[in-house]
């Protein structure tokens, strides 16, 4: 089950994702947060309703092979 449409544009989050050398590189400020660039991009996007979602369907390995301070801090979680 697919949690979000194929229809919406993404345009602006793709552009701020290839000029990053990292995913975890746009999240460089309050105003440029993914959750915020989210809600640009989808009318109504909860942060905390979609972002289980997103993960559900992304994969938390996929995330943490892309988000390297990420998955250091889920390996200390772990601990």
């Amino acid at each position: 089950m697919k949690c979000l449409s194929n229809e919406l544009q993404f345009g602006e989050l793709e552009e701020a994702v290839k000029s990053a050398d990292t995913s975890e590189e746009i999240n460089n400020g309050p105003a440029t947060a993914p959750s915020v660039r989210l809600m640009k991009a989808i009318a109504g996007y909860n942060k905390v309703v979609y972002g289980a979602c997103l993960v559900l369907e992304i994969g938390l390995a996929s995330i943490r092979s892309k988000c390297k301070l990420f998955d250091e801090w889920i390996t200390l979680c772990l601990l």
